[in-house]
């Protein structure tokens, strides 16, 4: 069973309640209910929000899932360790950046953070903009951390252009932008953030991660990854 802990999504220090914090099986039932307070840690747009935590999921049944479950045309020709993280992260960022398409304009706030939980400073960030009509998107470099550090190496800059990326990230994180024209704009952006954790950071399979996102208060519903898709798990 994955488990997903959601620590106040939504909660800023202008929010005056403390958040919930809750676990959710995948089925969507609740299975512990509480009230704690998580502080975080300040860093470029992320700060003052509450986290999403991803747990990692048992490796036999990960093994297990991938061996039934049909692959996608490509998936032949890529990293079987990359096919893995999508298993695991690609529905439910597809769902957040869904759910925050759909929130009603705000002037603020419309963005999704991903973190790579005990590894501090990696991050893949992307922000809608001009109405909903853009995409800005960071994988953090590493600039932002005091001291600063060089979080991808000069060797997997390569990748990082390949995912559209600048590949300049002494003074800022690295950067690319796209239009939103349809369902296909999101799903590419959730593939890529899946990608940069993988092919830029070198993420495996089994790590844990974080999701921010202050418009999304409850957590999306999200399918099963299955031949490239997100399969409704009802069905």
């Amino acid at each position: 069973m994955t488990t997903f802990d959601s620590n106040g999504v939504g909660a800023s220090s202008r929010a005056k309640r403390k958040p919930a914090r809750f676990t959710i099986d995948t089925e969507g039932n609740t299975v512990t209910h509480d009230r704690v307070f998580f502080p975080r840690t300040p860093a470029p747009i992320r700060q003052r929000y509450r986290p999403v935590l991803i747990h990692s999921v048992c490796a036999a049944l990960l093994a297990a899932f991938l061996l039934l479950a049909p692959l996608a045309p490509s998936a032949a020709a890529v990293d079987p360790g990359l096919e893995a993280l999508r298993a695991r992260l690609y529905c439910p960022i597809l769902a957040y950046l869904k759910a925050i398409l759909a929130h009603a304009p705000t002037p603020r706030d419309r963005y999704l953070v991903v973190e790579w939980k005990g590894r501090d400073g990696y991050y893949v960030q992307c922000l809608f903009y001009d109405r909903d009509r853009g995409l800005f998107c960071e994988v953090a470099s590493g600039a932002w951390e005091r001291p600063r550090v060089q979080l991808v190496p000069p060797g997997r800059l390569p990748n990082l252009a390949a995912l559209g990326f600048s590949t300049k990230g002494e003074k800022r994180n690295f950067q690319r932008r796209r239009r939103v024209t349809g369902p296909e704009s999101l799903a590419e952006t959730a593939d890529t953030i899946v990608r940069a954790f993988r092919e830029v950071y070198g993420a495996g399979a089994n790590e844990n991660f974080t999701v921010i996102a202050p418009l999304v208060r409850e957590r999306p519903p999200f399918g099963i990854y299955t031949d490239g898709k997100c399969e409704d798990a009802t069905s």
